[in-house]
């Protein structure tokens, strides 16, 4: 399954942060993320399905889902002050790295390898293992310090493949997930021609054709787990808080 787009309205807070949480705990009270609906359907309205909470905690239906995300706002834990730092198309070259570590992930994921001899020597003494010594060695406590040796040898090198072997390229990939950034205001002109958009703005232009170009650019610079939000204003003054995102999965 592809990234799910989501979005909310919320009630205009000063502080940004405030008003995500306040929002994520409405929904996660009401049961609206997955599993407990595992496919969402937006707008979310008053005639939204509300299953209730299935899981104690917004931390603990979160560790549930894993790498899927909760396909909601549960999956946003941060607000950010400045807008997302890289471009859709920077945020997967950073995701990848160079080419040549592009490539090695491609031989390293959804691949068997075989042990290499003195690694299997290591393990098991032998180049022959037999199945007991397989099951008392790597499942059992035969040769455990062999076995935490040899079990991740190269991490290093695949978490430097898989970040692009730089640590601010790595920083900078925590700060882009699970967080919601505002807009420059050039992107907001280009969408609106207003820094103060309405929430009728909104909704003809995100999820209308008013201005098609632009709100296709802005739906692309949306990457999977990071979100965007807008102050939408009424007569000039801030009245709501419009969340829009892409799920992990």
């Amino acid at each position: 399954m592809g990234g799910e787009a989501y979005w909310y309205y919320t009630d205009y807070q000063q502080d940004i942060n405030v008003a995500l949480d306040t929002l994520r705990k409405r929904e996660f009270q009401a049961g609206r993320y997955n599993p407990a609906i595992p496919s969402l359907n937006f707008p979310v309205t008053e005639n939204s399905p509300t299953p209730g909470a299935q899981h104690p905690s917004i931390e603990a239906a979160i560790e549930a889902k894993g790498s899927d995300g909760t396909r909601s706002i549960l999956d946003i834990l941060r607000v950010s002050d400045t807008p997302c730092p890289l471009s859709r198309d920077e945020f997967k070259t950073s995701l990848r790295g160079t080419e040549e570590n592009s490539e090695i992930l491609g031989e390293v994921v959804k691949t068997a390898f075989p042990v290499p001899p003195a690694e299997l020597i290591a393990l098991f003494g032998t180049e022959q293992p037999t199945r007991e010594m397989i099951l008392s060695v790597i499942f059992g406590n035969t040769n455990s310090d062999a076995g935490e040796e040899d079990e991740f040898k190269d991490e290093d090198e695949f978490k430097a493949a898989l970040r692009g072997g730089e640590e601010e390229n790595y920083e900078t990939f925590r700060e882009v997930f699970n967080t919601a950034f505002p807009l420059p205001l050039t992107e907001l002109v280009a969408l609106f021609g207003t820094e103060q958009p309405t929430h009728e703005m909104i909704e003809s232009v995100i999820f209308g054709k008013t201005n098609s170009d632009a709100s296709n650019a802005f739906w692309y610079s949306i990457d999977r787990g990071t979100a965007r939000y807008i102050i939408v204003y009424t007569e000039n003054q801030p009245s709501e808080i419009f969340f829009i995102g892409y799920s992990f999965d």
